[in-house]
Order: C-alpha cells, then structure tokens, then sequence
C-alpha cells in the first residue's frame, strides 16, 4: 500500500499560486489565472507522488474530454502543466466573457466548457476519485468471513489457524479508516477547488453579483437513467452506478435582480 503515501505527499504540498489579477480591460494575459496545483520544485522528484500516478495510471479510467486529453498523464511534470494550461484557457475564457465575447441560443458558455471538460477531470483523476481503493476488501474474503461467523465449529478452527477471523476483523477495521482518511482528502481537495473557481469566476457576475460553484457525487447503486442532470456524454445512460469518476458540476450566476443563469453538466461514471 505504498501508492497510499503518495496521494498524502500530494496533498501536503498542495498551495495556492497567486498570480496578479488581470484588471479588466488590459491586454488578455495567459498568466493571469490563480490556480490550485501542486508545488512543481517539491513535486518533480518526490518518489511517493510519481508512485501514485503510477497507481492511477493503472487502476482509473481518464475521463472523456472535448479537447483530446484522452490520456492521463505520464508524470507529476506532466500533470502539473497539464493542469496550469487548463487553469490558463479558464482564464482566457472568463476574461472573454467579461469582455463580451457572443454566445450563441443554448450554448454553453467558453469557460463552462472549459471548466467542465479540462479542469474538473483532470483535478478530479488526480485525487483518484473512482480509483478502485486499495482498502476496499477483495469481495471474497469478505463473504468468507461472513460465513465464517454463521457456520458451527468454524470459529475453533479459525482460532487454530492463528486466530484467523481476528485478523480479518481488524483488517476490515484498518481498511474503513484508510477509506475514510482518503475520502477526507478528496473531499478537502474539492472543498479548495470550489473556493478557487468561485473566485475566478467572480468577474462573470459583476459588482454585487455571485457565484456559486457544486460538486455533486451521485451514490453507488443509484439508477443511471432517474440523475439530474444527466451523466456527462461518454457515461452510461442505463444500469446502476458504479463508480463517479468526475462530479457533476453546477454553476451559478446571480447578476443584480435578473433571475440566476445556472449551468450544469452531469457527471462521468461507470455502471455496473
């Protein structure tokens, strides 16, 4: 379980990189976005994080993009830039916006788009939502020990045989506290993001105005076809959930009195 470390590595050195805002109405700068990512000069030979991409490079599916990002990533060097061009091009797109760039009957804003496609399933892979959990227990021994409890005479030769069910029980106990301690993590990962992306899209809603960005994780078991909104293109439209591997994302936009413009996207999963 040593991929484990790596995704605490992570998140020790996480930080935010604050780059000076971009006053509207100057040139376009790509370099004008704050964004959340790991520090790169601590990252680029940590042997814990690059054995966690290794883990998830070989256990998580990458999302389907818009953009052709079919592939995960091959290294923190290449995760880390990945995500400060995908941070940038959000940037880009919300100073467009601000600027009046046209938008189409229907259409999803550029920076919805970007939001949704490029950063939220990058960000989303990284912290290995959907990753099949190394403290999850193989189903099998997990049924074994639960037969174990209900046959008569299996418990004496358990205890013969080192007091097997005992160890089972306090594996099972480890397992939910790492599960537990990785979902933590997600969830603080996620708690940032949201603060980060509110604040880059503040400008959208003007002086007075808000935003207010939520990351929806459908449960396991729940019917494909009755999500609002709907799973994301690429997902499954029937069946059960089997596991989320990018959030639904929805944004909204509260400009002065008029009503909230609100966009979501659904999220990327597989059924089972």
């Amino acid at each position: 379980m040593r991929w484990l470390s790596g995704l605490f590595s992570w998140m020790r050195r996480l930080r935010w990189v604050a780059r000076r805002p971009r006053a509207l109405g100057a040139p376009l700068d790509v370099h004008s976005v704050n964004i959340l990512l790991p520090r790169p000069e601590a990252m680029m030979n940590d042997a814990p994080s690059e054995l966690w991409l290794q883990h998830l490079r070989a256990e998580l599916p990458f999302a389907p993009s818009g953009f052709a990002e079919v592939q995960p990533p091959a290294n923190v060097r290449e995760l880390t830039e990945r995500l400060g061009e995908a941070f940038d091009a959000l940037g880009l797109a919300v100073a467009r916006a601000c600027q009046g760039a046209a938008l189409e009957d229907g259409a999803e804003p550029d920076w919805f788009v970007v939001l949704a496609d490029r950063v939220l399933p990058l960000a989303a892979w990284m912290m290995g939502v959907g990753a099949p959990s190394a403290a999850e227990m193989p189903e099998g021994l997990r049924e074994f020990a639960e037969r174990a409890r209900r046959v008569p005479g299996v418990g004496q030769a358990l205890r013969l045989l080192g007091d097997l069910q005992k160890q089972l029980e306090q594996a099972f106990v480890q397992n939910e506290r790492l599960r537990k301690q990785i979902v933590e993590a997600q969830a603080g990962y996620f708690l940032l993001l949201k603060v980060q992306v509110e604040s880059r899209l503040a400008p959208l809603a003007g002086e007075g105005g808000a935003v207010s960005v939520r990351f929806d994780f459908p449960a396991a078991g729940q019917r494909v076809a009755e999500l609002v909104p709907p799973p994301a293109p690429g997902s499954p439209t029937s069946g059960v959930v089997g596991r989320v591997l990018v959030p639904a994302l929805t944004v909204s936009l509260q400009r002065g009195e008029a009503p909230p413009e609100v966009y979501r996207r659904g999220a990327h999963l597989r059924a089972r």
